[in-house]
């Protein structure tokens, strides 16, 4: 098989800005030298103290966040902890009878409209930032900054400006070119809405009668943000919207603390809620995080939250859905598609490359790959270094590009990229542009 490992990746993008930088003082970096971006199996500042990975175990798709370890220089191990997260289905678990359980949930001020799906068709290229359209409605439909996906959710690029309702320009060329594409975006927009001061990234949305409607992945202003594309449901214009909290209360429940770090399960369609962090009394808990679906008298079931990296692992194989960046400023690398993400444990087994540290593992053809959540205007028109340790290449006779800040069918012509284009050539891209490099990895 042809596959890439990276090993206890550090990857760091520097620039000249330093509000809320982390410095890197594990590596022996200070606040003069402050970083963009910065991933690594290994935790690289003292300042960040969040997961390193987020993970997605084969078996029944549970996701769950991984920390550091213990250890005298802290890394991803099987001694790490891992939290369940929130909002995945999950099938396993102990019946809570025929106790009931509501989340917590908070109406938001105004009303929003979500069209994932817009009128028309749209025709693209690659070497473009030009995008011309049949029969739409740029004008009324897109704003500058919605992210623009095909049909297949497939991303496409940023708007940038609007010249009229059947032509407008990105911020990057185009990541795939075609004729007549049907296409996608991903904005929610508010009417006398306060998404800035209301709403939080992460932030799961739902109508007032609990549909789920996505995931906050951006806020842009009071009135308009971006969700998750891959699973987010169009709503009409006028729809009330509410958040949840981390409050569940119950009826004919009996919490007590040993439900501390169990993950509550709704039965009716094995999405979990959350994390317990406290029990404040039989019918009272405070999850860790917002509970992930917002019911109301459901049946419930537990099973383990919290639990050591190679206990969540065992007998599986898990992949890697977020890379989180440690650098302060929370541009994390995402891969909702799990026939895109790379893998970390093979069958039970924690990957390690030959110096024997943990490793994430990327197959070949550019199958898979992370990439920003949001298009990187942090690099644009930004002079930057690129720093990357610790790389094994095996039988990579094809690109492959591992992290990228916008992606599209691969992670190509972005404004950021980097990877291999063979086992001796190392790349570093920016809109296409390339340096290569011989070097052995």
């Amino acid at each position: 098989m042809k596959q890439m490992l990276l090993i206890s990746l550090l990857f760091a993008l520097f620039s000249g800005l330093t509000d809320a930088q982390n410095t890197l003082n594990y590596l022996g970096l200070s606040s003069s030298s402050p970083a963009q971006a910065a991933y690594g199996l290994r935790q690289l500042s003292s300042s960040y103290t969040g997961p390193a990975i987020k993970v997605r175990r084969s078996a029944d798709n549970a996701e769950a966040d991984v920390a550091f370890d213990g250890s005298a220089s802290p890394t991803v191990s099987g001694n790490s902890i891992v939290t369940l997260t929130p909002g995945f289905i999950m099938t396993t678990g102990t019946s809570g009878g025929a106790a009931t359980i509501s989340t917590g949930t908070v109406d938001k001020t105004g009303t929003i409209a979500i069209q994932l799906t817009k009128t028309g068709t749209i025709t693209t290229a690659v070497a473009s930032t030009t995008v011309t359209g049949n029969g739409t409605s740029f004008n009324s439909e897109l704003a500058a900054g919605d992210l623009l996906f095909t049909s297949a959710n497939v991303f496409l690029g940023a708007v940038k400006t609007i010249e009229s309702g059947t032509s407008l320009t990105l911020t990057n060329n185009a990541t795939a070119g075609g004729t007549n594409i049907a296409y996608k975006s991903n904005a929610v927009a508010g009417t006398t809405t306060n998404f800035s001061s209301e709403l939080a990234v992460g932030d799961r949305l739902f109508k007032t009668d609990n549909t789920y409607l996505g995931t906050v992945t951006a806020i842009r202003n009071a009135s308009r943000l971006n969700v998750n594309i891959t699973d987010a449901v169009s709503t009409a214009a006028g729809t009330s919207f509410r958040v949840t909290t981390d409050q569940v209360t119950g009826t004919g429940t009996n919490f007590t603390s040993g439900d501390v770090n169990k993950v509550l399960i709704c039965n009716s369609n094995n999405i979990t809620l959350g994390v317990i962090a406290s029990v404040t009394n039989a019918n009272t808990v405070t999850l860790k995080q917002k509970a992930g679906l917002a019911v109301s008298g459901s049946l419930y079931r537990t099973a383990s939250g919290t639990m050591t990296f190679s206990a969540f692992f065992t007998g599986y194989s898990v992949f890697v859905s977020a890379w989180y960046d440690q650098s302060g400023y929370q541009h994390d690398m995402m891969q909702p598609k799990s026939a895109n993400q790379p893998r970390i444990v093979n069958n039970g087994v924690l990957n390690t490359g030959t110096s024997g540290k943990p490793a994430v593992e990327f197959s070949g053809s550019l199958n898979s790959y992370l990439q920003t959540a949001t298009a990187a205007s942090w690099l644009t028109n930004t002079l930057y270094t690129q720093n990357i340790v610790s790389a094994d290449v095996t039988s990579v006779t094809t690109y492959q590009f591992v992290l990228c800040t916008t992606g599209g069918n691969g992670p190509n012509n972005t404004i950021m990229h980097y990877g291999y284009r063979s086992s001796s050539q190392y790349t570093v891209a920016q809109y296409g542009n390339d340096q290569n490099f011989e070097v052995a990895a």
